[in-house]
């Protein structure tokens, strides 16, 4: 199977490439920054142009595109709604046109930043209520990719893994900092339920291989809020929790508005695929593995 990712250069498409390279052919889908994945191909990809996804998807006979592009600075895209609304809503018009227009299976990465956060593992069917340019224009996003494809499949979630280089993730942050001895601050306030990467990209897969469409949230067993999820990282690679001082999101006034609990129910898709999803410390674990391994 071809399988194209946009927004190859970043950490849900590396870490998605690295897991299903030796499973799938996978095109990563670039603008201006490369790099190399051996075993993967990359393409320079104009999401601005239908017709730019048209020539990429016929000239490389795509069969399934994953599409993980975005604007995920929260600030960033406060400071700019025009260029937020621009990769968040134009790109995946652009892209679930396409899709469907080809007739091929589209799989949008949407977020858990959704909702007002006044309430623990929300379902799929809750309302959204957006606090954010970031959340407004990834719920835009979700409605235009369904009215235009309606076949295709919408994942909320929180994802960590390796970050490249030039861009940490989350978990990369709390492990170099904690690795040179720097102090760190997390929010006891802020509530999530996040997933491997990795595991993110087999359970999508098992969605897509039994045809799902529409909205599925994908996150741990488990809601953890952001100071204990650095606590048990830390324990999981012998780091020193010592470093890890509790802060609290509500007394940030200087940051833009942000839900306080994020977390997400994964109930519908261990029930539509029969499995369990994990918990934090067994995502984890696996984390560690990866780093030994290289």
């Amino acid at each position: 199977m071809n399988v194209l990712i946009t927004g190859g250069s970043g950490l849900l498409a590396r870490n998605w490439a690295f897991e299903k390279k030796e499973e799938f052919n996978i095109f990563l889908s670039v603008h201006s920054r490369f790099f190399e994945i051996p075993g993967t191909k990359k393409l320079l990809l104009d999401l601005g142009s239908s017709l730019s996804i048209i020539k990429a998807i016929e000239l490389n006979k795509i069969d399934i595109v994953i599409h993980t592009a975005g604007l995920t600075n929260v600030e960033e895209c406060e400071k700019n709604p025009k260029l937020a609304r621009l990769v968040h809503v134009e790109y995946s018009r652009n892209i679930a046109y396409v899709c469907n227009l080809l007739e091929i299976p589209l799989i949008s990465i949407s977020t858990d930043h959704l909702f007002k956060g006044d309430k623990p593992f929300l379902g799929e069917d809750e309302k959204v209520a957006p606090q954010n340019v970031y959340a407004e224009t990834k719920a835009e996003a979700e409605s235009v990719i369904l009215d235009i494809c309606p076949d295709a499949l919408i994942i909320r979630t929180n994802f960590y893994g390796w970050g490249p280089s030039y861009r940490s993730s989350f978990s990369d942050w709390i492990i170099n900092s904690l690795r040179k001895n720097s102090t760190i601050l997390l929010f006891e306030d802020v509530f999530f339920t996040p997933v491997n990467a990795t595991i993110l990209a087999k359970v999508i897969h098992l969605l897509a291989s039994k045809k799902a469409h529409g909205i599925y949230h994908i996150g741990s067993d488990e809601r953890i809020s952001k100071f204990d999820f650095a606590i048990k990282l830390a324990e999981v690679f012998n780091l020193n929790k010592n470093l890890i001082s509790r802060g609290s999101l509500i007394s940030k006034s200087n940051l833009i508005r942000r839900p306080l609990d994020m977390s997400l129910s994964n109930l519908k898709v261990k029930k539509f695929l029969d499995i369990e999803i994990g918990t934090i410390e067994d995502h984890l674990l696996i984390l560690k593995e990866q780093e030994n391994l290289g």
